[in-house]
């Protein structure tokens, strides 16, 4: 399982077994090991009542969308882990087995971890997977559920735009988890869904965009062509910088050639 940070010496002994060109940074398990988890409320923190989940949860070996929801609820709230709690006892009285998004983000821009994947011990950070790094599936999109992670703006944003420090928020995960999951921010690809149909999907996608609803809101769908574009200049600048990172490690210490007076 993933700590937070970067890995001593990871990146080196991941970057020997990940051929050059992969997009968009250094292959999956490579880019978990330079990209760093986002600091996250977790469940504990928040205060789930575990007693209420009614099943165990399904995992994903691969991820292919990351689906942008919002919650529909008040954007007025003060006191965001009571939201979260709401939305977690909301979905169980639904017949849910837990809260359905993988991540949330308040209006504060504080990210909390969804759904429960495993019990993180205190130095382990909430990324979603289980001890054999898989993703926890959500149950945020009818269908679409199985190799996305659903991750929820709390607050309703259809004429009201998300705030600036949310939107902030969001880029950061998602670039996160573009790096861990290899996925292109800007890209595309097919996918297949619980019932067997394939369509071409963005790799970044709003819950409109499979399914009839009005989330995440029109002015969250609008944010997200630029939304798209940041997570990929962060995601090639950190790559660079990894690669740079890698180079120097790689190379080791270079000797210093000393100067002498004419």
């Amino acid at each position: 399982m993933l700590r937070t940070g970067v890995a001593a010496g990871g990146i080196a002994a991941a970057m020997q077994f990940v051929p050059s060109g992969t997009h968009p940074a250094l292959g999956a398990t490579a880019n978990a090991l330079i990209w760093p988890t986002p600091k996250i409320v977790t469940r504990k923190q928040w205060g789930a009542d575990e007693s209420q989940r009614v099943a165990p949860p399904s995992y994903d070996s691969k991820v292919q969308k990351l689906v942008v929801h919002h919650t529909a609820t008040s954007n007025s709230r003060s006191d965001y882990n009571a939201q979260i709690r709401n939305i977690f006892n909301y979905h169980v009285s639904r017949l849910y087995s837990d809260i359905a998004y993988n991540l949330l983000i308040d209006e504060q821009g504080t990210i909390y971890e969804g759904r429960w994947a495993t019990d993180y011990a205190a130095d382990m950070a909430p990324t979603g997977e289980d001890a054999l790094q898989r993703q926890v599936r959500g149950a945020h999109a009818l269908n679409h559920n199985s190799r996305t992670i659903g991750i929820a703006l709390v607050g309703t944003f259809d004429t009201v735009a998300p705030p600036v420090p949310m939107v902030d928020a969001l880029v950061e995960v998602l670039a996160w988890k573009c790096s861990r999951w290899d996925l292109d921010p800007t890209g595309s690809s097919d996918y297949a869904d619980a019932l067997g149909t394939r369509v071409h999907l963005p790799n970044i996608l709003s819950h409109r965009d499979i399914r009839q609803t009005r989330c995440p809101g029109n002015a969250t769908r609008a944010l997200l062509p630029s939304v798209r574009a940041r997570v990929k200049q962060i995601v090639d600048a950190r790559l660079l910088q990894a690669r740079s990172e890698v180079r120097d490690d790689l190379q080791g210490p270079q000797p210093r050639h000393r100067q002498t007076r004419g």
